[in-house]
């Protein structure tokens, strides 16, 4: 047998390896036991084509839930067939290959066994890769092909190969059972993606793919990288710190390409809108751009850009605010997995290639030297790659007509409403994100009804900004409609609140970075802590919330509402608390000038990245 033909179906790979390499045998033994198979998955092909415009049916007609429920019946009535097929090959496997290849091939039975368990992999990848189809997500398909057969099965083709036919039929096992769990996860993934971000969902993403991180990020380390291209990016979407930054080179360096990357369509509409080059993240240009930049400015992390094409790039990280709240390696929270003993051992084992994560930036960007502080024991770093320069996203609070930036901020708020005008005053209510647990600060029916009696006797607008992994106006949870002096200014409508702070008379929130922010504004903020205890044994703060707040802040709705109500009557609390405001201001911000996008990027400021 000195020339064969192969038919061209998947892990032919094996068998071309196996021949080259001489073993004429162990190759026939394996394209026996292949072809046997590939009947079923022609048929499992053919009836993908026939299941796409049903499904695509029930995804037009009933949305992603109905569609996920359809899908998950049609898997398990595959995996039932798959069993009963497996258990007839595992009790016929040797007198079939006698039967129809011939006494020299019932060698190979064991091999055919594990071979059963095959289509039992091909039916699943079938149906949920149908259904990805069927919702209109074709990229990525390539991507858990991509990741699934580059990093492992390759390499599972070139060592298992050989070690005879029964070692290959394993590879292929292991490398379709990857696939059939990348499958599995985008479906899941897709199918819930209203359910919002936790370090637990994140971190097993993130194990899941290490492989692949390691493979590419060694090749993206030998690319070639241009100095003139910058890529930019946040998890939030278009908009803070970065897009700063990307104005200040482009004008600064006119001969030099900034590329932003979005998470999103909308992200990249917003981009496009404001004259903006970008790219999707996940598409092969996002890819591409990544790795061909010689400099990365983001806010939360690499999955701000294409995460495995960004080694070998200056990356600036700029982070998505000033920490109150204990934040990266200071926050177990980060590296969780969950509880129990093996999820908090796979926690630990998760801390190295977050250190490695961290130490990949080559600068990060504080707005105070106690920020900077912060930052050397939360990312594990010297104090010289901490650059005190300012926040750039704050550059935007700082006016020279503070009374004109209220009125153009006020006005964007009406026009994103839809409203012709605004009460006189706006109070906007920014809690943190809990890591993905339910927020305690929701407002139930009872409070609602007082926040609105509030606006109604003060003539004010209340305004919910939860955090864009938050809560939205669904978790209200009210049997009447939301009365018209509280409105939601969710992620989705307005991904950059920042420039829009210029229209708030006063801030309500808990342990979120927006207090720091706002303290640039010198107007008054209202602290509400209503779980402060669990909030500090679970997730923990850098420093006493008493000493942070000086002591004054609320437990309850109605006491943040009474605090507001007397503000607002003229007594002299109002004064006392927009000093408390300037006191926070003082202590977090090193600079007063909204130049920390240009401070990055002078030549010649101590400790600035120069280009």
């Amino acid at each position: 047998m000195t020339s064969v033909s192969i038919r061209p179906i998947a892990n032919n790979g094996y068998y071309l390896l196996m021949t080259a390499s001489g073993d004429i045998q162990q190759a026939a033994g394996l394209r026996a036991i292949l072809n046997l198979l590939v009947p079923l998955n022609t048929l499992l092909v053919g009836a993908s084509a026939a299941l796409l415009p049903l499904l695509a049916e029930v995804q037009r007609s009933s949305g992603r839930a109905e569609l996920a429920a359809v899908t998950h019946r049609m898997v398990a009535f595959v995996l039932v067939g798959a069993v009963i097929f497996a258990a007839i090959i595992v009790g016929f496997s040797g007198r079939l290959l006698g039967m129809v290849y011939g006494s020299q091939f019932v060698q190979f039975a064991p091999a055919l066994q594990a071979a059963s368990l095959l289509p039992a992999l091909w039916g699943v990848v079938v149906v949920y890769r149908t259904s990805i189809r069927a919702m209109g997500e074709a990229f990525d398909l390539f991507k858990v092909y991509f990741y699934a057969l580059v990093p492992v099965g390759i390499t599972l083709m070139v060592v298992m190969s050989r070690g005879g036919a029964s070692r290959a039929v394993i590879g292929v096992v292991i490398t379709q059972l990857l696939i059939a769990s990348g499958f599995i996860y985008r479906f899941i993934a897709i199918t819930r993606g209203g359910v919002r971000f936790s370090f637990v969902k994140a971190n097993t993403s993130k194990m899941l793919l290490l492989p692949v991180y390691v493979f590419v990020g060694l090749l993206a380390r030998l690319w070639p990288r241009s100095r003139k291209l910058w890529v930019f990016g946040r998890k939030s979407g278009f908009g803070e710190g970065p897009l700063r930054v990307l104005l200040e080179v482009r004008a600064r360096h006119p001969d030099f390409r900034v590329v932003w990357v979005a998470q999103n369509d909308k992200d990249l509409a917003a981009a496009r809108h404001a004259g903006v080059e970008c790219v999707l993240r996940s598409s092969l240009a996002g890819f591409l751009a990544t790795l061909r930049a010689g400099v990365i400015v983001i806010t939360h992390g690499l999955g701000d850009i294409s995460r495995p094409a960004a080694p070998g790039a200056k990356i600036i990280q700029l982070w998505h605010g000033t920490p109150l709240k204990l934040i990266s390696l200071d926050s177990p929270s980060t590296y969780s997995f969950g509880r129990s003993l093996v999820a908090r051992a796979m926690g630990r084992l998760m801390l190295v290639p977050y250190r490695a994560a961290f130490r990949a930036p080559h600068a990060y960007v504080a707005a105070s030297e106690l920020s900077a502080q912060r930052f050397v024991t939360a990312f594990g770093l010297p104090r010289k790659r901490i650059l005190v320069t300012g926040d750039p996203r704050c550059d935007c609070l700082f006016a020279s007509d503070p009374e004109l930036s209220r009125k153009l901020a006020r006005r964007t708020l009406a026009k994103l409403w839809g409203v012709e005008t605004l009460p006189e005053t706006i109070l906007m209510y920014a809690p943190t994100w809990r890591d993905g647990e339910v927020d305690p600060g929701v407002p139930g029916p009872a409070e609602i009804g007082c926040l609105a009696k509030m606006c109604d006797e003060t003539g004010a607008c209340l305004i919910i900004r939860s955090h864009p992994w938050g809560f939205g106006a669904d978790a209200l949870h009210l049997q009447q409609e939301i009365p018209a002096s509280i409105r939601f200014l969710p992620s989705s409508l307005v991904s950059d609140v920042t420039p829009l702070l210029h229209a708030v008379d006063g801030l309500i929130t808990d342990y979120s970075a927006i207090a720091i922010d706002y303290s640039l504004l010198e107007r008054p903020i209202y602290f509400f802590a209503p779980d402060l205890a669990t909030y500090v044994a679970t997730r923990g703060l850098y420093e006493p919330y008493e000493v942070f707040t000086n002591e004054d802040w609320c437990s309850h709705w109605y006491e943040v509402i009474s605090q507001i109500l007397h503000d607002m009557s003229g007594a002299g609390t109002y004064a006392k608390r927009c000093d408390r405001t300037r006191a926070i201001k003082r202590r977090h911000h090193a600079f007063h000038d909204g130049r920390a996008a240009s401070r990055l990027n002078r030549p010649g400021f101590r400790g600035g990245y120069l280009v």
